[in-house]
């Protein structure tokens, strides 16, 4: 199953009227979740909120020390969030979305925006008084507390990224271009003004009356004292791009970049200090406390705390963040998934807790096999093979006759194994009989490089590749013969319930069966356009694919039909294993590990189109890119 892809991804998220029945993928890595989270605000010196992608709400009531996913009842991302009492708040997104709680963030519920254009930003200057900008100029305001919001005109189609309201009359908006506008009698015009600058902004705070701060792409800081008739430009001193900022009061406030770059102000905004959390994560949300305690949110879930002003952080989320490429489940208590830089990452209680194992590499490990609790072999870069024989105590480097990738690896048996991988050139096999303490070479002669194995037996075995191809061995690879696969896509993963039957997914959802051995192939309509890099069935007739977006698709039928479920991401998924009949456990990018124990439900996600890289910077270079949405 594999992986060739730039971290630009373009999601889909599906349609059904039944979209919160049942949410059956729950989050075991990281914790609490793994989506990014893009906005945090503090409700007292207890509580703190963050809202992100795949509607994603996250609550405190312990300053940070533990965070639980609240219901939002949306799967729309959410950009920006606010509060204006311990108990009212009211969070933004994209599509015109707006969720509003009264009780302190525990529930949220739809409130209506009258526009379909993404929110991005959203500030009340008291309980009744309150102020959302987007896309396409989009300004909305409320005089009600949040149940109806009116628009208003700016006379100007820019993306608006940010707002800050001092009080019910003075505030200033933010544009992705750099534009710059103010008002003064409440939102009934907006003047625009000259930043001096054509770096686009997507941060702003008003301080008071005359003094407001403003952050955007490459490190760029603006300071006004006259009310926006002058932007004079503060030395940030860095080169990332600026997303967020928050002030605790006119002097102590702190910015957060790509890059997990902070800084921090205690004069007004006139200079700033570099803090540095250790991490090369973007940080997309912040918000202060006080001088000294202040949270700072973002890719992968990751939130980072400090109660003495920054001079040291602490990472309040659980878990690893490495790209995870691949798993192994032999029962349903025990799993190990390989990835990034070497990670091993197993659970032996059924994942209540994942603990890295002693890696001898850092390079990618790409696939992974365990014929029992025990016994497994990885692959990765390099042609690299690690054995362990005691559940991953120790992993042991073996000898490999390739230095080519190795993309997966198959097991029939405690002895038999078979890995695949290649160059663009050259196609790599690789087999052995002893239970992978040596491995020698095979060829299906081609050059196609095969990105999925699976083998049945020992001597049945299947292998998908680029352009479509299919190849198939009944003597265990000393030779191999095509099958006739309707497409030319990629193809990244095959698994066989049966000796006849069997199912390969590749990228634009591409899904094909065989019902005869793999000696033809039809092709079956997966209800999805987004890659799907890996398939599992427990039988012939129950089976579960991931990939793109979050995507998890599951059939009943033999594949005739595939039916989405609720994933609770928008994460890459890259692989899925079955340790039973209904239990499954799927990982994926930033560390994600997501575990089902009721693979038959099919519940789905809400409608929604959009683009986002989550390591671009936000908005100011399209993370994600808000005019998709509008």
């Amino acid at each position: 199953m594999l992986h060739r892809y730039s971290l630009l991804i373009t999601f889909v998220i599906f349609a059904s009227t039944s979209v919160f029945s049942q949410q059956i993928w729950e989050w075991q890595s990281p914790k609490p979740q793994g989506n990014s989270l893009i906005g945090v605000e503090w409700i007292d010196a207890n509580i703190c909120v963050a809202v992100g992608l795949s509607g994603m709400v996250v609550r405190t009531t312990d300053a940070g020390s533990t965070w639980a996913i609240q219901k939002s009842n949306t799967t729309i991302e959410l950009r920006d969030v606010t509060f204006t009492s311990n108990l009212v708040g009211y969070a933004v997104g994209l599509g015109g979305k707006i969720i509003g709680t009264m009780d302190g963030g525990i529930t949220w519920s739809q409130r209506a925006s009258g526009v379909t254009r993404s929110l991005l930003g959203i500030d009340f200057s008291d309980a009744s008084t309150g102020t959302i900008v987007g896309v396409g100029g989009t300004i909305l305001r409320t005089t009600d507390g949040g149940t109806t919001w009116t628009p208003q005109t700016n006379g100007t189609a820019e993306n608006l990224s940010d707002v800050s309201m001092l009080d019910n009359n003075i505030g200033t908006a933010v544009a992705l271009s750099g534009a710059i506008f103010r008002t003064t009698n409440g939102g009934v015009s907006w003047a625009i003004q000259n930043s001096g600058t054509p770096a686009g902004l997507n941060c702003v705070h008003q301080i008071d009356a005359s003094t407001v701060i403003a952050g955007g792409v490459a490190g760029t800081i603006l300071r006004t004292t006259d009310g926006g008739q002058t932007w004079p430009i503060m030395p940030s001193g860095i080169p990332n791009n600026i997303q967020d900022l928050d002030f605790s009061d006119a002097l102590h406030g702190t910015a957060v970049s790509i890059g997990s770059i902070i800084l921090y102000t205690s004069d007004g905004g006139m200079t700033w200090a570099k803090q540095d959390i250790g991490f090369n994560e973007n940080l997309w949300g912040v918000s202060m406390l006080d001088a000294n305690t202040c949270i700072a949110v973002g890719v992968g879930g990751r939130m980072f705390g400090t109660t003495n002003g920054g001079n040291s952080w602490a990472l309040q989320s659980k878990g690893v963040w490495n790209t995870l490429w691949a798993i192994s489940c032999p029962d349903n208590t025990t799993c190990t998934a390989v990835g990034s830089y070497g990670i091993i990452f197993r659970t032996t209680d059924g994942g209540i807790t994942w603990v890295s194992q002693i890696s001898p590499t850092e390079v990618n490990l790409w696939g992974v096999s365990f014929t029992d609790v025990n016994n497994g072999i990885a692959v990765g870069d390099g042609g690299t093979v690690l054995r362990t024989t005691n559940g991953g105590g120790l992993w042991s480097r073996i000898n490999s006759p390739t230095t080519n990738t190795l993309y997966a690896v198959s097991f029939s048996d405690a002895s038999t194994g078979t890995a695949v991988g290649g160059s663009y050139t050259q196609e790599s096999i690789l087999r052995t009989t002893d239970g992978g303490l040596t491995w020698a070479e095979q060829s299906s002669g081609t050059l196609e490089t095969p990105y999925g194995v699976y083998f049945f037996d020992s001597n049945l075995g299947f292998i998908v590749a680029v352009g479509g191809k299919i190849k198939r061995t009944t003597d265990g690879g000393t030779t191999w013969t095509n099958g006739s696969a309707p497409t030319t896509t990629y193809l990244d993963d095959v698994f066989f319930s049966d000796a006849n039957t069997g199912t390969a997914v590749g990228e634009g959802g591409a899904i094909i069966r065989t019902t005869d051995g793999g000696i033809s192939w039809v092709a079956q309509s997966s209800g999805t356009s987004k890659t799907l890099e890996s398939v599992v069935f427990t039988d012939a007739s129950n089976g579960t694919a991931v990939g793109a977006n979050g995507t998890i698709i599951h059939t009943t039928d033999g594949g005739a039909t595939w039916v989405n479920q609720v994933s609770n991401t928008t994460n890459f998924l890259h692989a899925i294993s079955h340790g039973s009949t209904t239990v499954a456990t799927a990982v994926g990018d930033y560390g994600s590990v997501l575990r089902t124990s009721n693979g038959t439900s099919t519940s789905v996600r809400e409608l929604h189109d959009l683009s986002i890289d989550q390591k671009s910077p936000i908005l100011s270079l399209a993370y994600p890119n808000p005019t998709n949405s509008s």
